[in-house]
């Protein structure tokens, strides 16, 4: 029988995926998803130093994504250096980091997390995040979404794309910072990426984009979160190779995603 204890675990699992999964189907319209690969390298670091502190990983692996959005966005504004090379700096710098301070006690819960050390206060910590992200990106999202078609059309409609961008990076770091207690800092991007590439294939507006891409995350996580504790395998593990599994079914059964010969 499933405990009390467990069930409120699962629930917080699929509410960071759901949450981390809103995130991603902005994302990958914005063609920005591996941003959140770099960002959850640089929550390495963060959490490594939390572990040692004795404190909520949540917490370190947000003051270093943070930054690393500002630096990002900050860089991305004043420099005309691509986005693809911002994230390399701040993906090297998260490695280099991380290798400076993680021990090998405190290696595989930063790398990987651990769903099974989740409290309640975790919940909790998890409803109040998602609101704030909630409340940064859907009075936005139309905005987000036509910046991300034509950035340039939407800055001569008078759309501050900068503040959007601003806004968005810290919704991301936020996303990151929470998956960071399920599947650390390693595999944040598996999260964030997947189940919006699968909604992508099954969508047919962006309304159903959408929806499909919260659904999967938090059905694919829960499912993950359960094979673990019937086949007492890594949680981790199984709800990446979940997330895969659907995806690469949905990716044989619908074949209007493939380009014309």
């Amino acid at each position: 029988m499933i405990e009390v204890s467990f069930l409120m675990k699962i629930l917080t699992v699929g509410l960071i995926s759901a949450l981390a999964s809103l995130i991603g189907s902005l994302m990958l319209g914005r063609k920005m998803s591996l941003v959140a690969g770099p960002l959850g390298h640089l929550a390495l670091p963060g959490a490594a130093v939390s572990l040692i502190l004795g404190i909520d990983v949540f917490w370190g692996a947000l003051a270093l994504v943070l930054l690393g959005s500002l630096v990002i966005w900050y860089l991305a504004e004043r420099t005309l250096i691509p986005i693809e090379a911002l994230t390399a700096l701040v993906f090297a710098s998260g490695l280099a980091l991380a290798f400076l301070f993680l021990s090998e006690e405190h290696l595989h819960e930063a790398l990987f997390g651990n769903v099974l050390s989740l409290k309640f206060e975790d919940l909790i910590l998890t409803l109040v995040f998602s609101a704030i992200v909630l409340a940064l990106t859907l009075p936005n999202i139309k905005k987000l979404v036509f910046s991300a078609l034509d950035e340039s059309l939407a800055k001569a409609e008078g759309i501050k794309v900068g503040f959007l961008n601003l806004i968005y990076l810290l919704a991301i770091a936020l996303a990151v910072a929470l998956s960071t207690k399920i599947v650390g800092g390693l595999l944040t991007v598996a999260l964030i990426a997947i189940p919006s590439a699968t909604a992508k294939i099954l969508a047919h507006s962006l309304k159903q984009y959408l929806i499909f891409s919260v659904s999967l995350g938090f059905f694919n996580s829960t499912l993950g979160s359960i094979l673990s504790l019937w086949l007492n395998l890594s949680s981790t593990s199984l709800i990446i190779l979940t997330f895969s599994l659907i995806f690469m079914m949905v990716f044989i059964l619908s074949p209007k995603h493939l380009k014309p010969a």
